[in-house]
């Protein structure tokens, strides 16, 4: 486990809120929330500036009617954005805090921000036409 040293005081917050962090390898921290298990990471050369990140399997999925989707949560969805990347849906939010104690709100609301936008990637999904012109089962 290669703790990144600055998010520690946002893993104790998390710990305490009862958001089960834990330390990937690589030093980023996965956290739970909304039944679902989000990324923390930072830039190193800013370490105010903060995103949150989680990733939806698309497999079995049209591509190309998820990336029409994807472009409706951007059009759509405040602080989220949404791309496809290797076959899955990737959903981040990015922010800056100013105190420590900005952080778990700032968190927190992050994650509520990408569990909404994945609701809203199935349903534009699911009443997004396959191909141009064609309307989905």
């Amino acid at each position: 486990m290669a703790e990144d040293s600055s998010l520690l005081p946002l893993f104790e917050l998390l710990t305490n809120d009862g958001f089960r962090p834990r330390w990937l390898d690589e030093g980023p921290l996965i956290f739970s929330a909304f039944q679902t298990e989000f990324l923390l990471a930072h830039d190193a050369l800013d370490p105010n500036f903060l995103v949150v990140r989680m990733w939806h399997d698309l497999e079995g999925l049209n591509l190309e009617q998820a990336a029409r989707a994807a472009n409706i949560v951007n059009g759509e969805v405040k602080v989220a954005k949404a791309n496809l990347e290797d076959g899955q849906l990737a959903l981040s939010a990015e922010f800056l805090y100013g105190e420590v104690g900005d952080i778990l709100h700032s968190v927190t609301r992050a994650a509520r921000a990408l569990d909404h936008a994945l609701h809203v990637f199935h349903r534009a999904f699911r009443t997004t036409p396959t191909t141009v012109g064609q309307a989905t089962a």
